[in-house]
């Protein structure tokens, strides 16, 4: 009879051990897979600005649920779906039209209640910069007229007679200026003296044109 015990220990032993293995297995399964719920949900932006006929796809960047071992699925939905079309799982958002709406978020707080925020979106049409316009300079003078002249040393010469007064008319010395002497503009004619032989360029621009006066002084 004490054999029979001897030999039957071990096995009660490996029973014990198995059953405690499974209640250990258990215990830790059930644990793993508790279930939390949460505690707090918001969103770290006070509004989202999305650009119209594009993708999104909401994260824990944007929307935080706390605490942070929480179990329970965030769920969007959104109260304009003209605008908006929100994915209720991914949070994954098309935005349709340019506008302004809510995308809601909800978790669960309990087995009954549940936490629920509005999130305010912004679509905005999307603009592309137009690239610089050319600038566009527009000449006032129809056409240029050349004229030369000869002068001599120590002459006076009326060299160009405008049809616009002096106050609409301007002239500058291109090259020579070390011959000219003098230029005096009087009322509607243009005076130049000269003071050494060689060649004067003068640029006079009116309102109507655009003349180059080519001058050359000769010893008098």
């Amino acid at each position: 009879m004490k054999k029979f015990w001897i030999w039957l220990i071990p096995l009660i032993c490996a029973a014990m051990i198995s059953v405690g293995v499974v209640i250990g297995v258990t215990a830790d399964k059930n644990l793993n897979s508790k279930v939390v719920f949460a505690t707090n949900l918001y969103c770290r932006y006070d509004k989202l600005s999305l650009y119209v006929e594009n993708t999104y796809t909401i994260t824990s960047n944007e929307i935080v649920v706390e605490p942070k071992n929480c179990t329970q699925k965030i769920l969007f939905n959104t109260d304009n779906e003209n605008m908006l079309s929100v994915d209720a799982i991914t949070g994954e958002i098309l935005t349709k039209e340019v506008g302004n709406c809510n995308l809601i978020a909800t978790v669960k707080a309990s087995e009954v209640e549940n936490i629920t925020i509005k999130i305010p979106v912004e679509v905005k049409e999307i603009v592309i910069d137009a690239p610089d316009e050319e600038e566009i300079v527009i000449n006032k003078n129809e056409y240029t007229i050349n004229k030369t002249i000869d002068l001599n040393i120590g002459t006076e010469m009326i060299i160009y007679q405008t049809e616009s007064s002096k106050n609409e008319c301007s002239y500058t010395v291109l090259s020579g200026e070390d011959c000219v002497d003098e230029i005096v503009f009087d009322y509607k004619k243009i005076y130049v003296s000269a003071k050494a032989v060689g060649e004067i360029e003068i640029l006079i621009d009116s309102p109507t044109d655009q003349t180059i006066i080519y001058i050359t002084v000769f010893e008098s």
